[in-house]
């Protein structure tokens, strides 16, 4: 068996991935660089004679074995939940990693902190009015913010986000060559400063742009130049991303939307509904039940006189203003336009959506909590589907959607081959709720099991 060895880079300081405050937490937790290599060689040496392997996992430093570089496609090496309880990375703490690239506790923290300040701004103008005291302003922003960032589901989703990001940031640098990488990298930096930092610093309500690096530092705990590096991988992805996809150039033929438009025909499905009118008699009105039934009788039969559907209609109309003993009769008895379900009448709903009604026609005396009425149908739509020219639009975006989702996912899987994905340093709690928002049926985003 090969011994395992932690990968564990000392006094080695490279810009994007350690900074001074990282460098300083590194060395509160281990001493000097020297202090730390004695400490990795002794431990190392210990857990190869206590375990007959070069595995540790008993103090606070723990060691476990580095896995093998990504191999070809279909060879795949999701990592189990290691047994490491703290392990540093140039500096900085480690949750995870994807490829060759660590994800950093802190890169997740800043764009949450970010996030949760524009979320800020923006309920501020909503819910604050626009004279409060600095103390309102300050209580109202620690609610916004506490509440942003402990919310459970909005950390896992940043994670979830991120770890896809770091897919496509892989797969662009291992697929270009490295003069290419540097070279965009570059033109990206040049970028956030010279337009994104700009727009950045107005969307955060920065007054000046030399005030941006203190605002990053006391609002965000981070730095302009970590902003700058997020920017970079996050522009890398999505621009690979979309070049891979290569949907900008796909345009769907009539053919393909029609037969779209057939297999998925339910979001067009425009559903049944009935214009009525009622004339009413309330029975708690009368002495008795038969003079209250004699009563609606009495106007029905003065409906079916009228022979002309025109003047039965204005007749119905007349006798329901004049007669009906509901609120509606001040509309001659109309109700409008229902669906099916919207009526607590299943007797009544039956009547005016059964063909056994005519449109025009009034049906039988019917009695229902407590009142006799006789009902009308005027107009009657029957259950249907916008035509396709009038949706084709609507389908188009569907289709490109639906496509781009399945493209997506396949080319997730794919790099989720190429790319080994590790989530470590997390709680159980932080871990279930992670699951419990990202994963459906125990498999990763990408389509595969990380656990």
């Amino acid at each position: 068996m090969k011994p395992a060895f932690l990968f564990l880079r000392v006094g080695k300081r490279t810009p994007e991935c350690m900074d001074e405050i990282a460098q300083a937490e590194f060395r509160r937790e281990y001493g000097s660089g020297n202090t730390v290599g004695m400490r990795v060689l002794f431990s190392w040496l210990l857990g190869l004679m206590l375990f007959g392997s070069g595995t540790f996992g008993s103090g606070t430093l723990a060691f476990g074995q580095i896995p093998e570089p990504a191999g070809k496609a279909g060879d795949v090496r999701f990592a189990p939940k290691p047994f490491v309880t703290k392990m540093y990375y140039e500096g900085s703490l480690t949750i995870g990693r994807v490829g060759h690239e660590a994800i950093l506790k802190r890169d997740i923290l800043h764009q949450l902190k970010k996030q949760a300040y524009i979320v800020f701004l923006e309920q501020e103008k909503e819910q604050l009015p626009k004279d409060a005291d600095a103390r309102t302003r300050q209580m109202f922003k620690e609610q916004v913010l506490n509440e942003f960032m402990t919310n459970p589901k909005i950390y896992s989703g940043m994670l979830d986000s991120y770890i896809k990001k770091l897919l496509f940031y892989n797969d662009f640098v291992v697929s270009r060559p490295k003069e290419q990488v540097t070279e965009q990298k570059k033109k990206l930096s040049d970028t956030y400063d010279r337009e994104y930092l700009p727009q950045l610093r107005k969307q955060l309500g920065v007054e000046r742009l030399d005030q941006m690096s203190d605002f990053f530092k006391n609002e965000l705990e981070s730095t302009i130049e970590q902003d700058r590096r997020l920017f970079i991988y996050e522009t890398i992805a999505v621009s690979w991303m979309e070049y891979n996809l290569g949907e900008d150039q796909y345009v769907p033929s009539a053919l393909e939307l029609r037969r779209y438009y057939e297999a998925h025909r339910e979001p067009y499905r425009v559903e049944a509904r009935v214009h009525w009118q009622c004339m009413t008699i309330k029975t708690s009105n009368y002495p008795t039940q038969q003079e209250a039934r004699n009563k609606i009788a009495q106007m029905g039969n003065l409906v079916l006189q009228e022979t002309v559907p025109a003047v039965a209609a204005r007749r119905f109309e007349e006798i329901s203003r004049t007669m009906s003993e509901d609120i509606f009769a001040a509309k001659g008895g109309d109700r409008g336009w229902i669906r099916k379900g919207s009526l607590k009448s299943a007797q009544m709903e039956s009547m005016l959506f059964s063909e056994a009604l005519p449109v025009g026609a009034v049906s039988q005396i019917i009695e229902d909590n407590g009142s006799l009425m006789i009902l009308r149908v005027v107009e009657r739509e029957n259950e249907n589907w916008k035509p396709f020219v009038e949706v084709q639009e609507d389908v188009k975006k569907r289709l490109l959607a639906e496509r781009r989702s399945t493209l997506l996912s396949q080319y997730e899987d794919l790099l989720s081959k190429r790319f080994t994905i590790e989530l470590y340093n997390i709680s159980d709690e932080d871990r279930k709720a992670h699951l419990e928002a990202l994963f459906k049926d125990n498999r990763s985003v990408t389509g595969r099991d990380v656990y």
